[in-house]
C-alpha cells in the first residue's frame, strides 16, 4: 500500500483535536496526560509516522519521551542489541512505527524509574515501537 503521508497528518490532527476537546473539560496538566493516553490507546495496532518530534528526555538505553501535541509519548526502539544511535534530550527525530499496548510492568522492563515518568508510562498503557532502522535525526 502506498503511503501518501495522510496517515501521519491524521494522527497528528487527531492529537490536536483530542487536546482541544480535553482542555475544555480538564485542567491543562490533566488534559495532556489524558489526551496522550487516549490517543495512543485508540491507535493500538496501527502504524504511525511522526516528523520532527522533539525529544523531551532519554531515560532508557533504547527508549525516550517525545513531546506530542497531546502530551509526551514513549518511543521504544525495537532491538535486541545496542542501537547505533545516540538520542539526546533536545534532538528532533522522525520515525515510523507501530502503537503497541503494554502492561504496568513495562516501565520497569525498559528501565524507566519513578523520577523519569514510570507512573505516566504505566498509565498510558501504550507506546510507539519503532524498528531500529526507521529513526532519523533532524539536526
Amino acid at each position: 500500500m502506498a503511503d501518501s503521508g495522510l496517515g501521519a497528518l491524521w494522527v497528528l490532527g487527531a492529537v490536536g483535536v483530542a487536546l482541544i476537546a480535553a482542555r475544555g473539560y480538564l485542567g491543562a496538566d490533566e488534559a495532556e496526560a489524558t489526551t496522550a493516553s487516549t490517543v495512543l490507546a485508540g491507535k493500538v495496532g496501527q502504524q504511525v509516522s511522526m516528523s520532527r518530534m522533539h525529544v523531551q528526555s532519554v531515560p532508557a538505553d533504547e527508549g525516550f519521551w517525545v513531546d506530542g501535541e497531546g502530551g509526551r509519548m514513549w518511543v521504544q526502539i525495537a532491538t535486541t542489541r545496542e542501537s547505533p544511535y545516540t538520542v539526546e534530550q533536545g534532538d528532533y527525530v522522525s520515525f515510523r512505527g507501530a502503537v503497541v499496548a503494554h502492561n504496568s510492568d513495562f516501565p520497569a522492563r525498559v528501565g524507566v524509574t519513578r523520577a523519569e515518568g514510570a507512573s505516566d508510562l504505566a498509565a498510558q498503557r501504550a507506546h510507539i515501537t519503532i524498528p531500529v532502522n526507521s529513526l532519523s535525526f533532524d539536526r
